[in-house]
């Protein structure tokens, strides 16, 4: 796997201070702006849509945050069997809502392609969201450590339409090497 590497490698940041007269260092009128992140600079170059902090959450719950060298696996995931294309908006009010199989604090998944192919970014890829269910062999902060190690993408149904498909393999693209 990459492990988001070609994600880490942004533009060259211009220097904080710049040469003065003299030899002597001096600060810059303006201070330069923050480098984008790395779930920004993916969001730019796929074209996805960005839902952080815009889609229901369970109060007073939040997922853990790794650094991005945990991130050793991209992982598809679908949302069930049968006819059923479930929107972004639906999984997480499922996932966050009274009736669901577990107390998700936000939507499982940071990659959501919806059934036309649209992409959507639901957290930053820092976020350890509970993707990948209760099966891991080692538990870190309360939470399987497969769902530490990898970065999900769902898929709305049970067999993906060619569009989802070309979405899951641009999104691994873009996060490989």
């Amino acid at each position: 796997g990459g492990r988001l590497l070609r994600l880490l490698q942004g533009p060259e940041s211009d220097p904080i201070f710049s040469s003065g007269p003299l030899g002597v260092d001096a600060p810059p009128s303006e201070p330069p702006a923050p480098a984008p992140s790395v779930t920004d600079r993916f969001i730019a170059l796929t074209g996805a849509v960005d839902l952080r902090g815009k889609l229901p959450t369970r109060a007073g719950e939040s997922y853990p945050r790794r650094s991005l060298p945990w991130i050793n696996w991209f992982v598809c995931h679908h949302t069930g069997t049968g006819p059923a294309r479930p929107t972004v908006q639906e999984v997480a009010a499922y996932q966050t809502g009274p009736g669901s199989h577990l107390p998700f604090p936000a939507i499982a998944y940071p990659l959501y392609a919806g059934a036309d192919g649209t992409l959507y970014v639901t957290h930053d890829f820092e976020v350890v969201t509970w993707a990948n269910g209760e099966g891991s062999p080692e538990i870190i902060a309360g939470v399987g450590v497969f769902n530490w190690r990898t970065l999900a993408c769902c898929f709305a149904g049970d067999d993906p339409t060619p569009a989802q498909v070309q979405t899951m393999h641009r999104s691994r693209a873009a996060t490989e090497v």
